[in-house]
């Protein structure tokens, strides 16, 4: 038991210094870095409830008005250094997944989008398989009532770091120029079908690809009709 709990405060102290750590790198790229939105949706009088892949969710950064924007985090300690690094940039967040509290989470996250915030999802994790969404998103959407707006980003810069993860999570580091690519919102009937949900669920799957294989091929003329984001929001986290 000793060993058990010497061991959990250790890993404890680790989370806090990296979380630290990680604070300062999002806070310092909601200041420099460039992120330029195409096709975002009036994020400041509607609500939605983004999707975008679980290697890309360092994409939030781009959406606006993040203090009305809560995520799904996992109640890992992964989880407990992107919430308290999010929380940095304006993000809240909900804990929980498929594996632990997600039913707690998702009704959480449900009651908010039904009071007007907006939900964001890493939409293919918490596991994968990479690009297979999950139903997740389907879920709040329909029952809190807000459509789903598929997202994407990308960058050609080399200032990227690419985690070893089954996702291959992508974190932007200092000066990274990226384009962020919105879908059209895709609307979930409160009484659609489980047949209906699935037909959803696959549309986001595959508007999620082709947001991705469109930015590939049009990088340089979306960076050059974007617009900078450039709302920097309060804090939700302290530094220590």
């Amino acid at each position: 038991m000793a060993v058990k709990e010497t061991r959990r405060v250790s890993e404890n102290i680790k989370v806090k210094i990296a979380g630290f750590f990680g604070q300062i790198l999002f806070y310092l790229n909601s200041k420099i870095m460039t992120f330029k939105n195409v096709n975002h949706p009036d994020a400041f009088n509607h609500n939605y409830v983004f999707a975008v892949l679980h290697s890309q969710q360092c994409g939030l950064y781009s959406i606006l008005n993040r203090e009305n924007l809560y995520s799904m985090i996992s109640r890992s300690t992964d989880g407990d250094l992107i919430a308290a690094s999010g929380g940095r940039v304006g993000m809240n967040c909900v804990r929980g997944s498929s594996k632990r509290g997600g039913a707690t989470a998702a009704l959480e996250l449900i009651e908010k989008v039904k009071s007007g915030c907006s939900a964001a999802f890493a939409a293919d994790g918490p596991r994968g398989p990479v690009g297979v969404i999950k139903m997740g998103c389907v879920q709040v959407a329909k029952s809190g009532g807000a459509p789903i707006v598929p997202m994407a980003w990308q960058t050609k810069s080399k200032c990227i770091l690419k985690l070893p993860t089954w996702d291959k999570l992508l974190i932007p580091l200092l000066f990274v120029k990226a384009v962020a690519l919105y879908g059209e919102p895709i609307d979930v009937p409160a009484d659609a079908t489980d047949e209906q949900m699935e037909e959803i669920r696959l549309k986001v799957e595959n508007e999620i690809k082709k947001l991705n294989e469109d930015l590939a091929a049009n990088y340089d003329e979306y960076f050059k009709k974007g617009i900078r984001n450039t709302h920097h929001s309060k804090s939700v986290v302290s530094w220590f």
